[in-house]
């Protein structure tokens, strides 16, 4: 499945976490290779933020949507989300 230098670049991407202090637990989704992390909505009152809502380990679903790198390993487009 995977072969030469890009297939091993892949495969330790896909197996690795990468934890970050102050971002949390970040780690890779295998079909899209694009970052599974907490998000946090916060407002900034008095030069404080203020912490509204945390969403924990959120996967890149609008890239999700286009892009599955098991199904075409090969794809090497980069996809523009628009809102």
């Amino acid at each position: 499945m995977f072969s030469g230098t890009r297939g091993f670049i892949r495969k330790s991407l896909v197996f690795s976490s990468i934890p970050v202090k102050s971002a949390g637990k970040v780690t890779i989704d295998p079909p899209t290779h694009h970052c599974i992390l907490d998000v946090h909505i916060a407002e900034v009152k008095d030069k404080k933020f203020l912490l509204l809502e945390d969403f924990s380990q959120q996967k890149p679903a609008d890239t999700a949507a286009v892009c599955d790198l098991i199904k075409n390993p090969n794809d090497n487009q980069q996809y523009v989300i628009k809102f």
